[in-house]
């Protein structure tokens, strides 16, 4: 190619550019710089459709729902490889979920030892079990019933004894519910009241401990109260 060609060619290209709006045409305009100087093309990664987010968000919530309900029976080796196989890079609101079922895969063996460890209470280790796995709302549901279930100081002491144990043998275990287990070893006072009521959950304080027994001086106040009001009744 002559200089003279090479001048015409360039000018072309320069009287075209110049005439489109980068701020629209900024695509046109690099697929044309890119032929003009015969660059190989790369594709650009437009990114996922909205239809397209749909259905790899349904996919992946499928994929979850599937192995959280089969978590306990599907072979080890076969859960693991559904886990790492699915793709929430798209989907990254999924990806807490699926980290935490990983990580209570890999700690699977770990389980049946735990349940016949000394010391360890069959049903904190049940709801424990249950709700390594389970769905975010599902497992505060098994969290909230068993702290219900607790009815009594003695019973209180064994939970929390078993929750300690699992803290200094299987701290691996106890990093999956963390939270739920520093909670039952601050719980100061148990009523038995309270356990049979499913609805009222302002009755547990913000430092986990319940708390709906009455000062002895209110007790006083409403028995001399009653007094008065009974003495009032009968002069009349």
């Amino acid at each position: 190619m002559t200089t003279s060609s090479r001048e015409e060619k360039v000018q072309r290209y320069l009287d075209l550019v110049f005439r489109m709006n980068p701020v629209w045409q900024a695509a046109e305009v690099l697929d044309f710089r890119r032929r003009a100087l015969g660059l190989k093309r790369y594709d650009v990664d437009k990114g996922p459709s909205q239809a397209d987010l749909g259905t790899q968000r349904n996919l992946v919530r499928r994929q979850i729902a599937h192995l959280q309900g089969e978590f306990w029976k599907l072979p080890l080796e076969k859960l693991q490889h559904s886990l790492n196989a699915i793709d929430v890079q798209r989907v990254p609101e999924f990806g807490p979920v699926v980290s935490r079922l990983k990580t209570a895969a890999n700690c699977r063996v770990e389980f049946p030892k735990l349940s016949q460890m000394p010391g360890m209470d069959l049903p904190l280790f049940n709801a424990f079990r249950s709700a390594a796995v389970l769905p975010p709302v599902e497992a505060g549901r098994v969290r909230d019933r068993f702290l219900r279930s607790i009815d009594d100081r003695k019973r209180m002491k064994a939970v929390q004894k078993a929750a300690k144990l699992i803290q200094t043998e299987y701290p691996a275990l106890y990093a999956l519910e963390q939270d739920w287990f520093a909670t039952l070893t601050k719980m100061k006072r148990v009523t038995s009241s309270l356990s049979a009521s499913t609805s009222n959950d302002s009755s547990f304080d913000s430092s986990g401990s319940f708390s709906v027994e009455i000062p002895w001086y209110a007790w006083w106040a409403m028995i001399v109260l009653l007094k008065i009001i009974l003495v009032g009744l009968s002069r009349h």
